[in-house]
C-alpha cells in the first residue's frame, strides 16, 4: 500500500510537471511528501537499523537539483526530523529496533553535512551560471 501511494504521488507530480504546472510550493510539497513516505517506510521496516535510512540522504541530494537553496535547507530539516521521528518510534514502540545514541548522532550530523554540501553545490552552480551569463552577453554574440 505504501509503495502504491508513493507511486501515485510520483505520477501526480509527473503529470503536473509535464503539463508545465509548477507553482513555487510544488517543490516543497514534493520534498515533504518524499520525507513523509520515507518516514513511513522506515517505521514499517527496521526503523533506524534499516539500510533504507540512506534514502534520507538521497532526499537531501535530490533537492540540490532544483538549484534552490531554501529547498535544500527544507529537505535537510525534513530528513533530520524524519530520522529523529524514526529513532523516537524505535525507542518507545519497538525497543528491539533501537540503535545506540552515538550512531543516532552520527547519522544526524551526516545528514546535516549532506545538506551543507548540497547547499554549497547550489551556491557554486548559481555562481557559475551568473559568471557564464556575464561572459556571454548579447553584445559579444554579434
Amino acid at each position: 500500500g505504501l509503495a502504491l501511494g508513493w507511486a501515485v504521488g510520483a505520477l501526480a507530480l509527473h503529470v503536473a510537471l509535464t503539463r508545465r504546472w509548477s507553482p513555487p510550493f510544488l517543490r516543497y510539497a514534493s520534498a515533504g511528501f518524499d520525507a513523509l513516505m520515507t518516514t513511513a517506510l522506515l517505521v514499517l521496516l527496521d526503523g533506524p537499523k534499516s539500510p533504507l535510512v540512506t534514502v534520507l540522504f538521497l532526499l537531501v541530494a535530490a533537492s540540490a537539483l532544483r538549484l534552490d537553496l531554501r529547498l535544500v535547507w527544507t529537505a535537510t530539516i525534513l530528513a533530520v526530523c524524519s530520522y529523529a521521528f524514526v529513532c523516537g518510534h524505535a525507542r518507545w514502540m519497538r525497543p528491539e529496533w533501537s540503535v545506540p545514541r552515538p550512531q543516532q548522532i552520527t547519522v544526524a550530523i551526516a545528514l546535516l553535512c549532506a545538506g551543507l554540501l548540497a547547499g554549497q553545490a547550489v551556491r557554486q552552480a548559481l555562481r557559475l551560471a551568473r559568471d557564464y551569463a556575464d561572459r556571454v552577453s548579447p553584445e559579444e554574440s554579434r
